[in-house]
Formats: C-alpha cells, sequence, structure tokens
C-alpha cells in the first residue's frame, strides 16, 4: 500500500493538468481592465472635486457679497427715508409713535377744527368791535345812526319777545298776581 492507491495507477508526469490558458488570461485581462477603470475613476472624481472646490467657494463669496451689498442697499434705503422724509422729520422717528400719530388723525382734526371756529369767532368779535368803534368815531353820519337804530331795533325786538312770553293767553291762567293795578284785588 505504500505505492499510492491515490493516483489511480496514473503517473503523475505523464499528463499535465487541464488549464484554459485563453481563459485565465482574459480572466486576468477583465480584473486588470476593471481595476483601472477603478482607478481612472477615481482620479476623475478627484479632479472633479478639485475643480469644484474653488467654484464652490466663489460661489460662496459671490453669494455673501451679494447678501451684504443687498443688506447696505436696504439699510441706506431706510436711512434715507428716516433722514430726508417730510413724515419722518430730519430727527428720524420713532416707527411706533408715527403709528400712534397715523391712528389718531381724527383727533387733531377735530383739534383743528375747533381752534379755526375759535379763530373765527375772534375774528368776528374783532370785526364787530371795529365796527362799533367806526361807528363812534365818525360821528353822528348817516352809518353811525343806521347801525345805532339797527342796534336799537334789536334790543326792541327781544323785549317785546320776552313780553310776548309774559302775557296772558287766553285758556291759560297765570298763577302770578299782577301788582300795581290799584291795591285791591
Amino acid at each position: 500500500m505504500a505505492s499510492g492507491g491515490d493516483d489511480g495507477g496514473e503517473e503523475p508526469s505523464s499528463k499535465p493538468p487541464d488549464i484554459d490558458l485563453e481563459a485565465s488570461h482574459q480572466q486576468s485581462r477583465a480584473r486588470m481592465l476593471e481595476a483601472m477603470r477603478e482607478q481612472e475613476e477615481q482620479e476623475r472624481l478627484e479632479r472633479k472635486r478639485r475643480r469644484e472646490v474653488p467654484e464652490a467657494e466663489l460661489q460662496a463669496a459671490k453669494a455673501a457679497k451679494a447678501e451684504t451689498q443687498a443688506k447696505q442697499r436696504s439699510e441706506a434705503l431706510v436711512e434715507h427715508l428716516e433722514v430726508t422724509s417730510s413724515k419722518f422729520g430730519y430727527g428720524g422717528g420713532d416707527e411706533f409713535k408715527q403709528m400712534a400719530m397715523a391712528d389718531e388723525s381724527h383727533l387733531e382734526e377735530k383739534k383743528d377744527l375747533l381752534a379755526s371756529r375759535a379763530k373765527a369767532a375772534k375774528e368776528a368779535e374783532e370785526a364787530a368791535r371795529f365796527e362799533a368803534e367806526a361807528a363812534a368815531s365818525a360821528g353822528p353820519g348817516k352809518a353811525a345812526v343806521s347801525f345805532q337804530t339797527a342796534i336799537l331795533q334789536k334790543q326792541r325786538e327781544a323785549e317785546e319777545a320776552e313780553r310776548a312770553k309774559k302775557r296772558a293767553r287766553p285758556g291759560v291762567r297765570l298763577a302770578v298776581r299782577r301788582t300795581g293795578d290799584g291795591g285791591s284785588t
């Protein structure tokens, strides 16, 4: 049993193993091509990343610059409005106070209306006083006489209206006794 029953009785050197050289060459070539493709893909991605990094940085810098410029423009516009607008005045202004004033404009209008009425009444009073002084200084002229007669006529009308209120009306009995008739009633 020492002579080796495992081979099946054949000599090992007589037959070379069956190796398909062409198939192994194709497999080896396919592995090398695959490795080269992977390496080229990695290099391509690396080049792309290197190219895009500066481009991305440039885009980020442009975006930041545009944002700061927009902010500066809006701040300049707000400052311009606060300084030169007649609504805010030259001292700038508190927006809340401005809005409160705008909301309460009816009160301001009411105050202006009352002031204008008072001014008109004062002017009318001054005009009447001026006319009275002019009539008095003109002497007993025609204008003075007509002015005085108008005043006297108004006084008479007021007195007559007051007397008419006090007169007895038919069917109404007065609770006050008249005095000065003769003494006994």
